[in-house]
Parts: C-alpha cells; structure tokens; sequence
C-alpha cells in the first residue's frame, strides 16, 4: 500500500502535463487502493484525457495480468477487481464523450475476462447503427474475444454475424 500512497501523492503534487507519464506501469504492484485509484482518474471527465487514458490501460492490464507478483491483489479481490474494471471500462467503451478513452476502453477489454453484463453492453455497442464502425468493430472484437464458454458471447455470435459492418468476425477465422 506503500507504493500506492505514494503514487497517489507524486501524481498529486507533479505538473498537470506530466501526469499521464506517472501511471505508466503502475499496473505492477496492484493493490485495490490502487484500482479504486485509477477508476476514480477513468471517470473524472474533467480529468486530462492522456490521465484518462493512461488509467484505462492500466486498469485494463491489472484485469488482463495472470499469476502473482508481490503485493498483488489476493485471488479473490483480482476476481472482484477484474469483474468491476470490466463493467466500468465497458460503460466508457459506451457512452464516454471521449472517442480516444472509448477505443484504448475497447482494446483493454478484448483482452478482459469479462462478466456477462459487460460483454451485453459490448454487445449493444456492436449493434449500435449509429456509433462509428471502428467503435461498433472493436466493440464486437471484445466479445468475440471472450471465452467460448460464455452464454453471452454464444448467443451474440450469430446475431453479430448479420450485421453488415461486422460479418465474418474473427472467430470464423481458420
């Protein structure tokens, strides 16, 4: 907890513009202070978009990282952790006015283990006629990214599978 304070207090007290910097690889050493931490940076959107973004890569990368290293989260905090930085990233990935946070929000997810109502949220971005086909793309990419033994992810294959714009996901890749 040590490391987080006292990431917590650099970040405070350095220069706005070198903020962004501070978070690099701050993902190491996680511990769920940390998390609520970066969370807290992800959906301030009066924060800097580079500190925004910074936080959601980290975040996506705690909820990414497999084994231990120490001062880790415990096995059932990362669970918990992952499962709440899954649902949150997904809701930026949705509705943050930010397209820049709203793509690196995608790209960590696909690399997520994500709960079930994480990837229904990715799934109606998919959908979404009106969004931007990168976001709609990358959207769908997250979810083909998911376990094959999810539900979700089953039944949302084929309905993705009719859509224009993203027929023939990855997954019917050789």
């Amino acid at each position: 907890m040590t490391a987080t304070v006292d990431l917590i207090d650099a970040f405070r007290s350095a220069d706005p513009d070198r903020r962004a910097r501070l978070l690099r690889g701050c993902e190491a050493g996680a511990d769920s202070d940390r998390v609520d931490f970066l969370i807290t940076l992800v959906e301030d959107t009066a924060e800097d978009p580079a500190v925004r973004t910074e936080a959601a890569r980290a975040l996506a990368l705690i909820a990414a990282i497999d084994g231990e290293e120490p001062g880790r989260l415990f096995d059932e905090e990362l669970d918990a952790a992952r499962n709440l930085i899954g649902e949150i990233l997904a809701g930026v990935a949705n509705r943050d006015p930010d397209e820049d946070l709203r793509v690196w929000a995608l790209r960590g997810l696909a690399r997520c283990d994500l709960p079930d109502s994480a990837i229904r949220v990715l799934v109606g971005l998919a959908l979404a006629e009106r969004e931007d086909p990168l976001l709609r793309t990358l959207a769908a990419a997250a979810v083909y990214a998911q376990a094959p033994e999810s539900v979700v992810r089953t039944e949302a294959l084929p309905v993705l599978d009719h859509d224009p714009i993203l027929a023939g996901g990855p997954h019917t890749a050789g």
